[in-house]
């Protein structure tokens, strides 16, 4: 299966395992919105080559394909948590669709 990736441009100057540190292009695909949530395990993008952000559960929440604030209400960790953990029929369409064409 082939898959354009993400694009890491650098690592962000925090603790913890590489995976967390890793930085990517704002031209590239997202890296995967996983539900781990909070301290930093947000996927960060680049701003200028020095400075980096976090995605937005907004983003994260359009990344997944789902209406805008749909887990409005809780603690923005607790939002990655829920967007992470799930799945919308457009995703799993999508990822079929690629299946099928590779067929």
């Amino acid at each position: 299966m082939i898959f354009d990736s993400p694009i890491q441009v650098g690592e962000a100057n925090l603790n913890g395992h590489d995976i967390l540190k890793r930085v990517y292009s704002q031209n590239g695909k997202s890296p995967t919105v996983n539900a781990h949530g909070g301290g930093n395990t947000e996927p960060k993008v680049d701003i200028d080559g020095m400075t980096w952000r976090k995605l937005t559960p907004l983003e994260c929440e359009r990344l997944q394909t789902l209406p805008d604030n749909t887990t409005f209400g809780v603690s923005n960790t607790q939002r990655y948590k829920m967007i992470g953990n799930g799945f919308t029929i457009e995703m799993i369409a999508s990822h079929l669709k690629q299946l099928y064409k590779e067929n």
